[in-house]
């Protein structure tokens, strides 16, 4: 799994295009359900290993104040936009996200860099 969050958007709080919550705030760090799916997936089948029980570790996230970001049709949306570049469904999304949302994505995947999105680590 190359991605960890969604950091650091310009966008201030809002509405979305789609109606729904606008969660990118300049300054806020933005974990995803989705990689939070996709720990749990890779949990599940035996492809990682946690030091605590996976609820626990993002309720640490949450008391420190990173901010879930769900996903909501308008990120479904921005999929359409994106060439067949990167393959994987989850890294897909994260990109579609930060592209809706105007976000920085932290990753070390370098596939990130073939996307018109900003991305660190």
């Amino acid at each position: 799994m190359a991605v960890a969050a969604v950091a650091i958007s310009q966008r201030s709080t809002g509405t979305s295009p789609d109606g729904g919550e606008q969660f990118s705030k300049h300054g806020v760090v933005l974990g995803q359900v989705l990689s939070v799916w996709e720990i749990q997936i890779k949990l599940q089948v035996g492809k990682l290993t946690l030091d605590l029980p996976l609820n626990e570790m993002v309720q640490r996230q949450l008391d420190n104040g990173i901010v879930i970001l769900p996903i909501n049709l308008f990120h479904v949306w921005k999929l359409d936009a994106l060439p067949a570049i990167h393959k994987d469904p989850f890294d897909r999304l994260l990109i579609a996200q930060s592209l809706a949302e105007d976000a920085t994505i932290m990753s070390n995947d370098a596939a990130f860099e073939k996307y018109p999105v900003r991305r660190v680590w």
